[in-house]
Formats: structure tokens, sequence, C-alpha cells
């Protein structure tokens, strides 16, 4: 956090809203993966109006990527 703080010094007066910025993103973001990017999960989730969640998804870019599931691993023969 201090250093966080040192990093904004040059933007006095606008370091709440930074940091409320940075703290925000990564809790959406960590509650839709937590909520396998399905919105109103995540938004009940945080306790928060599924509405707020999709506006600041939008403006920060958070889309979630679509789900994809890995193929299983290719069974490989034995070395004679």
């Amino acid at each position: 956090m201090e250093e966080s703080l040192r990093t904004y010094a040059l933007k006095e007066g606008q370091i709440y809203d930074l940091v409320i910025h940075q703290v925000e993103r990564g809790l959406i973001g960590q509650a839709l993966k937590h909520c396998d990017g399905v919105k109103i999960r995540a938004a009940n989730f945080l306790g928060i109006n599924r509405n707020t969640l999709n506006k600041k998804v939008r403006d920060w870019g958070l889309e979630p990527e679509e789900l994809t599931i890995p193929d299983p691993p290719k069974p490989t023969s034995p070395v004679p």
C-alpha cells in the first residue's frame, strides 16, 4: 500500500479515487473468476446490483472471456 501511495504521489487529490478503482477492479475480476464468469452470481456474491456490476465490467473492459474446457491429454504409446 505504501508503494502504491508513492506511485500516486504525483496525482495528489486523486489518490482515493485511484486506489478505490484498483481495489474494485481487482475484486470484481476475482468475483467473476470465482463465479465462472456468471455476472449475476458475481453481483450477488459481492452484494451489489447487477446493473452496477455490468457498468463497471463494461467501463473497465473486464468482460469474462469465453470459458473453454481444455482437451484431455492424449495418451502416449509405450516405447518398445
